[in-house]
């Protein structure tokens, strides 16, 4: 019995051994990183694992900006493998992590509101290329870098995204041939405000279009070169001299949707001949909004209406059964590219649209009879040279080809 019982201890004691040890991550350095002491509560913890962990409520200290020129706690820290941004944090620093060379590993929370510049510069995960998308890095849904020898000049920022780092563009601005940006619903307004400077857009940026809920203030004032942008259906408010002396600004487009424009907002537009005011617009603030060239279009009764009144502009009444075409028109690769959006379906309408010379003469057209609701048509002609303009109409069918729309004349570009 004693030797049953012995030769049992032994077995025991042989598995204990063969068990993995359980062990616990130890915590290595740590300390506090707020923007404030008394607002911002912030700390950060380094285990013996390589995990950075930052955690509280509020900002993280600029460490890049401040009178020094200090450093972060960790950064250019060896033994960081990953990091952890929980929730409550609502910034990353410039430069926060740069030089962490074996950081592969990040997690943002969605409190985080903005990213400074070079915040992951020289890391494992900036640098492995399997991060990156048609030369664009993200991390979740924040846009973290770019690569000009690889991102389209036509760039969409995929709906979704939530925060572009700041001069996340920068290059692309200054060495790439950028000629638009497309920016979606989601993007935040921290972005936004750093995402455009008119020194740092190229010569070649053309268009934007955007529908984030708001346009800040100044967001592309002084871009001489811009010729078209297109306001989307979430935008609420344009900012004070949001487009202020984008001097070729010639195509404006704003979705219903839009309640407020303010002070400037499109002053020093002298290109645009007119602009559809939608008829969600309740306040126009400000004398100087549009150049006093400009004609404004809207409903009447309407908000646009008493703001021409009230400032002397012209204004025409739109039928809000109208149809309304904006359209462009672009060279690209031995064709012409021409896309035109509509105010309303124009199920069982019928879109004619022509090219023009210089001259005016007749060139070459397409008939498109439309069988099932539609906002958008995309029309691919092959080039000609000789084009100088486009044409679109609306006409109520190919019967009697009666207008249901005024003429809208587009430039090739």
């Amino acid at each position: 019995m004693k030797k049953r019982i012995s030769s049992l201890i032994v077995i025991i004691a042989f598995l204990i051994l063969c068990m993995p040890l359980i062990t616990h991550a130890e915590i290595i350095s740590s300390g506090t990183c707020g923007a404030n002491e008394e607002k911002d509560r912030l700390t950060w913890e380094l285990d013996n694992e390589g995990i950075l962990t930052i955690s509280g409520t509020g900002n993280m200290k600029d460490y890049y900006h401040d009178y020094n020129y200090s450093k972060s706690p960790w950064q250019n820290d060896l033994k960081i493998q990953s990091v952890i941004i929980e929730e409550g944090v609502k910034n990353i620093s410039a430069k926060a992590f740069s030089g962490c060379s074996l950081l592969t590993s990040v997690t943002i929370s969605d409190s985080v509101t903005s990213i400074g510049f070079g915040a992951f510069d020289g890391t494992a995960y900036q640098q492995d290329v399997t991060n990156w998308d048609n030369g664009v890095l993200y991390i979740s849904n924040y846009l973290i870098a770019t690569n000009p020898d690889e991102i389209p000049n036509n760039y969409i920022i995929k709906e979704g995204t939530k925060v572009v780092a700041k001069y996340a563009f920068s290059q692309l601005f200054e060495d790439f041939n950028f000629t638009s940006i497309s920016i979606p619903s989601s993007m935040l307004l921290e972005s936004l405000e750093y995402m455009f400077d008119s020194n740092k857009i190229p010569d070649t940026l053309s268009r934007i279009d955007i529908d984030s809920q708001e346009v800040p203030y100044g967001f592309a004032s002084g871009c001489t070169n811009i010729a078209r942008v297109n306001i989307g259906s979430n935008v609420q408010s344009i900012g004070k001299s949001a487009f202020e002396g984008c001097t070729n600004l010639r195509f404006l487009t704003m979705a219903e949707g839009v309640k407020t424009i303010s002070q400037n907002a499109f002053s020093g537009c002298y290109k645009i001949k007119e602009v559809i005011i939608p008829s969600t617009v309740t306040s126009i603030i400000g004398d100087g909004v549009f150049s006093k060239s400009t004609i404004l279009c809207g409903c009447r009764g309407s908000a646009a209406e008493e703001y021409a009144a009230n400032y002397g502009y012209e204004f025409h009444v739109i039928d809000e059964d109208s149809y309304i075409t904006s359209s462009t028109a672009k060279r690209s690769n031995g064709v012409i590219v021409l896309n035109t959006d509509i105010n309303q379906d124009i199920n069982k309408k019928l879109l004619h649209i022509a090219l023009y010379n210089a001259e005016g003469v007749l060139l070459d057209y397409m008939m498109i009879p439309t069988t099932k609701s539609n906002n958008n048509a995309y029309v691919v002609f092959k080039d000609n040279p000789n084009a100088s303009y486009a044409k679109v109409f609306v006409w109520n069918s190919a019967v009697s080809m009666k207008p249901e729309a005024n003429a809208e004349k587009v430039l090739i570009q």
